[in-house]
């Protein structure tokens, strides 16, 4: 299985931390797309670490904490109740937060990059026979030639399959490789944003790539059949439904704001009025365009962003503290 066509040798595994112009895979999509779970599965424990890094946070200043409310439900000027990850309150007499002294909440979103399926596999899989070849091309707009590779079935010996890879850019070939795959095994086919082609395999993680990557499809390898195998294609959407559940904390801000302050808009509220502040905990932002940004800069009083190397070295602390079954720890 061919690492990277047309590249420099693979840099040491870390975090790409620089923000770009462009969607692109979030480090933290590089990391947890190793685990092999579906989107909702483990973007629920990335939103959910989210939480527990904010918590953490809060938790360094106990007069704060004794302030707060974690998952209530808050009232807006529309009558909707909201539920917020923390509420910021005044001490009633005993000394508890109460919620009918809202001053504050903070609200955490964080959505990692989701999978679909392919065009071509919208109504099935790709079914090959020994000796056939599926073509899958890949020519993004923002690149000057198509990459392409032809996935070529050599021959079957269930539960496996011998594949080979022939990578072209601009209509040249590249790179080959033979390579065997078992059923339920995969291969990512992966854009970089310095111009390499990559072919990995289940072996090798995406953040060995040195390179941001702009576009990546994951080959999955299913049932082998004594003289046939098929294929399915999965894209990876990068970076931008992450933008709605921003803008749904906007909303919420807007109408607690309209309640307590008697404005929607943070730039409405008399200067010196301090009994609201609505704060976003989000990840991502660089992904977005210029107005959906405004959105939430409009919106919301402080925005602040967790970068990705945060998020990644909470799980690998995780995985640390409570070994193989450490995604349950998270919550």
């Amino acid at each position: 299985m061919p690492t990277l066509a047309g590249s420099a040798p693979p840099a040491p595994e870390g975090a790409i931390n620089e923000i770009r112009g462009f969607l692109y895979l979030s480090d933290v999509f590089r990391y947890i797309e190793s685990f092999r779970l579906r989107g909702h599965q483990i973007g629920r424990k990335v939103g959910d670490m989210v939480e527990v890094l904010t918590q953490g946070m809060l938790l360094r200043d106990r007069e704060l904490w004794r302030r707060i409310k974690s998952e209530p439900k808050v009232l807006g000027f529309t009558g909707a109740e909201h539920k917020v990850e923390f509420a910021l309150c005044e001490l009633d007499a005993g000394g508890e937060a109460d919620l009918s002294k809202l001053f504050g909440i903070i609200e955490c979103k964080r959505v990692g990059v989701e999978v679909t399926k392919h065009r071509r596999c919208k109504d099935g899989g790709i079914r090959l026979r020994v000796g056939e070849t599926y073509d899958h091309g890949m020519g993004p707009q923002w690149r000057d030639t198509k990459a392409s590779f032809g996935i070529t079935l050599l021959n079957v010996s269930p539960p496996r399959a011998r594949v080979r890879v022939t990578v072209s850019d601009g209509g040249a070939v590249v790179e080959k490789s033979d390579c065997v795959i078992p059923d339920g095994g995969r291969f990512r086919l992966a854009l970089c944003e310095d111009g390499s082609i990559a072919v990995l395999g289940d072996d090798t993680d995406l953040r060995h790539l040195p390179s941001h990557i702009r576009d990546c499809n994951i080959v999955h390898v299913r049932s082998v059949m004594e003289d046939s195998a098929s294929l399915h294609v999965d894209d990876c959407l990068a970076g931008p439904q992450t933008i709605e559940k921003a803008k749904q904390a906007a909303l919420v801000a807007m109408d607690v704001r309209k309640r307590i302050q008697g404005v929607w808009g943070k730039e409405e509220v008399p200067g010196g009025d301090d009994r609201m502040v609505s704060v976003l905990v989000i990840g991502e932002a660089g992904h977005w365009e210029p107005k959906s940004r405004s959105v939430v800069r409009k919106c919301i009083d402080h925005n602040v962003i967790l970068v990705d190397e945060v998020v990644i070295e909470a799980f690998q602390l995780f995985e640390q503290q409570y070994g193989r079954e450490f995604l349950e720890a998270i919550s």
